[in-house]
């Protein structure tokens, strides 16, 4: 019986030992623990071991056996909160932030009317928040932000007035603000920024005089800003940025006189910034930008001496900019772009030694870049892009060693780059294209270690590329395009092993492209179009091929030394009398509008003097007369292609190889003649294409005859007869005819160029007659050339009736098909 009686005793004992807590609390403990998969919680301490108080649950804290606290904060929670969680009604802090809690918020929630701080962040929570919170007028803290949570924001959030902490923020919250909120005068922090809330900002929110911290951004309110804002007397900070707020700044937040951060950005806010702004004497941050913002830039501003970000950028700003701002020495970012400024930059600027970025980019700035910049020792970014800036980069520049960005493109600065660039060992970028600089490229540049992108197209550069550009091994990207350089490509730039971008075009650039080139294996775009480039290197070819510029940039899609101005090749003499000598060579493959020069000397190491200038590509034969028998002539010749619409440069090969011959001591004497005439046009209406350039609306018909004519009693064979006919002659046929005393046409009729073999007995002539179209016209004139050689060994009595050289009024402007 004793031994029974000692068996209950035990069991009660037991049961009381995990029985202090009532049992409906323990079991929504242990509900939780279930549905949020307690077993694989990152600590789960003594959790389902008796009772949650005595025995230390971790996260588990109780007052006069009754769970008063719940922090399971970063526990790896993974589920759902029980709907038993509202039988913890003795709860004063629940708080269950970082987890990967999902599902609704229990409406049983509202049953703890004993809590003081519910903080559900940074979970997954979806559905409304139940307006049974409203219940929990003892809460101070409810911070249900960075969850999925929609629907709108329950209008009894408004009975919570002892709340001091309200966050709702990154959610999907719907509807407008209510102007309930306007009742929770304890408020300190109202934070309901990146949810998809509509409608006006209430101005009973004017009301919350103990409110500090204030972000509504990133919704989608409108209307104007509520004045009764500027009496919040405490506040600190004022986030309305990111929204579609709309009219002026009010001047009563220029009563904010606590006020720190205050961002307006990327609204729809108009009219100009109040000067009341200036007595913000605590404000530490000033963002406005990417509003409708016009006026001047108030002076006022100059007075904000703790200020240290101003952010005006993407406004219609006008007027000066006012030199009081040089007044803010704590001021590490100043952004004025993207408006209308003018006037010169205030030389106070200088002043800022706390400066780190500089933005008056996109402004109309004019003046001269102050020399006082060279003072920011501090200065990360110079941004000054697409302004109309004139003068020179102050040598001072060359101060900053902390910069990393300078960029100066789209202005009308000139003179030459200072070598003291070179001194900015922590640059990045720099961007000085679009200017008017002059002079070579320093090879101080080849110092800047650190620099990714260098872009200094569209000057007027001059020079060789600087071989220590070589030394730039974290350059990326490199445009020296639209320039006037010359000389080869330095075969240094084959070490630019992390080159992505290289853009060399419209130069005039000559020589082989080096063998190093293909090095750079991380290069996608290699544009080197318009330039006097050769390789002849199939396996180099390639790989530049390989990485052409963009198809839908003209001649992108073509062979890279298609827009080559390369030197002829195939150079040969055709016929050689003891006066004359005649050359022939290829037609350069590049066929913009150029010619050719011939060169002649006695000494094959020269000197060279140009003998012919060519009118066009098209004239591949050239006649040396004048010369002494029996003597030997040395010839070389080089390519120009003229300035045009890709470029500004007139571009000239390399000489050619030297081709030699000596002349015969004795010829027989002939007289070849070559006639243009009639030249044949259609009537066309014109229309004005663009400058220089005129398009008929319909094709124009274009014909013309070029007659052969031996004037001597000598009868020839083999005499060459060269017509290439104009590039812009389209659809274009030819036939041979009107011969006389036995002379007989190679081929009837054909198409394409004509390169024939001709005999002509004593006087006798033939005719060919050349049809075509063409669709532009223009003032250069559509370049007829053509010539006749007489065979080896004879004499012509006048080299200058061999050939035609003339224009008609129908031609590509620059040889360019638009």
């Amino acid at each position: 019986m004793k031994k029974y009686k000692l068996m209950i005793i035990c069991m009660l004992f037991a049961v009381n030992a995990w029985s202090t807590v009532p049992q409906a609390e323990r079991d929504a403990l242990v509900a939780l623990y279930n549905s949020t998969n307690g077993v694989n919680w990152t600590d789960n301490t003594n959790w389902l071991v008796g009772d949650p108080c005595d025995n230390n649950w971790i996260g588990v804290s109780c007052e006069n056996n009754s769970v008063t606290k719940l922090l399971l904060q970063q526990k790896n929670l993974v589920g759902y909160i029980p709907n038993e969680i509202g039988d913890l009604t003795n709860l004063t802090w629940l708080n269950l932030t970082v987890n990967s809690l999902n599902g609704n918020i229990p409406t049983e929630l509202g049953n703890l009317v004993n809590l003081d701080r519910l903080e559900l962040w940074s979970n997954t929570l979806t559905g409304t928040i139940p307006v049974s919170i409203g219940n929990l007028t003892e809460l101070t803290n409810l911070a249900l932000e960075s969850n999925q949570l929609s629907g709108v924001i329950p209008t009894e959030l408004g009975d919570l007035t002892n709340l001091t902490y309200l966050r709702l923020d990154n959610n999907l919250l719907t509807g407008s603000i209510p102007s309930s909120l306007g009742n929770l005068n304890s408020l300190e922090n109202l934070s309901l920024y990146e949810n998809q809330l509509i409608g006006v900002i209430p101005a009973s929110l004017g009301n919350l005089t103990q409110l500090k911290y204030l972000f509504l951004n990133q919704n989608q309110l409108t209307g104007n800003i509520p004045p009764a804002l500027g009496g919040l007397s405490n506040l600190k900070t004022l986030y309305l940025w990111g929204n579609q707020l709309t009219g002026t700044i009010p001047n009563s937040l220029g009563n904010l006189s606590l006020i720190e951060s205050l961002s307006l950005s990327r609204n729809q806010l108009s009219g100009s910034i109040p000067e009341e702004i200036g007595n913000l004497s605590q404000l530490r941050l000033l963002i406005l930008n990417e509003n409708q913002l016009t006026g001047n830039i108030p002076p006022e501003l100059g007075g904000l001496s703790n200020l240290t970000s101003l952010s005006l950028w993407g406004n219609q700003l006008t007027g000066t900019i006012p030199s009081s701002l040089g007044n803010l020495s704590l001021i590490e970012s100043l952004s004025l772009s993207r408006n209308q400024l003018s006037g010169s930059i205030p030389e106070e600027i200088g002043n800022l030694s706390q400066l780190e970025y500089l933005y008056l980019n996109e402004n109309q700035l004019s003046g001269s870049i102050p020399i006082s910049f060279g003072n920011l020792s501090q200065l990360i970014q110079l941004d000054l892009v697409a302004n109309q800036l004139s003068g020179t980069i102050p040598a001072q520049l060359g101060n900053l060693s902390q910069l990393q960005y300078l960029l100066l493109s789209v202005n009308q600065l000139s003179g030459t780059i200072p070598k003291e660039i070179g001194n900015l060992s922590q640059l990045q970028y720099l961007f000085l294209s679009l200017n008017q600089f002059s002079g070579t490229i320093p090879e101080e540049i080849g110092s800047l270690s650190q620099l990714t992108r260098l872009y200094l197209s569209a000057n007027q550069l001059t020079g060789s590329i600087p071989p220590t550009i070589g030394n730039l091994s974290q350059l990326t990207d490199m445009s020296l395009s639209r320039n006037q350089l010359t000389g080869e490509i330095p075969v240094e730039l084959g070490n630019l092993n992390l080159l992505s971008g290289l853009y060399l075009y419209s130069n005039n650039l000559s020589g082989e492209v080096p063998l190093t080139f293909s090095n750079l294996t991380n290069l996608a775009i290699s544009d080197l179009r318009f330039n006097a480039l050769y390789s002849n290197n199939q396996t180099l070819n390639d790989f530049i091929n390989a990485r052409p510029c963009n198809s839908d940039i003209a001649f992108c899609t073509e062979d890279w030394q298609y827009t080559q101005t390369q030197s002829p090749a195939n150079i040969q003499v055709i016929a050689s009398s003891d006066d004359s000598i005649s050359l022939q060579w290829n037609e350069a493959v590049y066929q913009a509008h150029g010619q050719y020069q011939i060169m002649m000397a006695e000494n094959p190491a020269g000197p060279f003097t140009q003998v012919y200038e060519t009118n066009s590509k098209n004239e591949i034969v050239y006649t040396q007369g004048g010369l002494n028998p029996n003597q030997t002539y040395h010839f070389k010749l080089t390519t120009d292609t003229d300035p045009h619409v890709y470029n500004a440069n007139l571009v000239t090969s390399n000489d050619s190889a030297t081709i030699s011959e000596v002349t015969d001591g004795s010829a027989t004497t002939t007289n070849l003649e070559l006639i243009l005439s009639n030249v044949q046009q259609t009537p066309a209406q014109m229309i004005a294409l663009e400058s220089n350039v005129l398009q008929a609306n319909n094709l124009v018909d274009i014909s013309y005859n070029l007659q052969i004519s031996n004037h001597s009693s000598e009868s020839l064979t083999g005499v060459y007869f060269i017509h290439l006919l104009p590039d812009d002659l389209i659809n274009a046929t030819w036939i041979c005819g009107n011969a006389t005393n036995g002379a007989n046409c190679l081929m009837a009729n054909g198409s394409g160029d004509i390169n024939h073999l001709l005999d002509f007995p004593a006087n006798s002539s033939m005719t060919y007659t050349i049809m075509g179209q063409s669709d532009v016209i223009d003032a250069g004139g559509l370049i007829i050339v053509a010539n006749v050689v007489a065979p080896d060994g004879y004499s012509d009595i006048n080299i200058e009736s061999n050939r035609v050289n003339a224009n008609l009024d129908v031609i590509f402007a620059n040889s360019f098909e638009e």
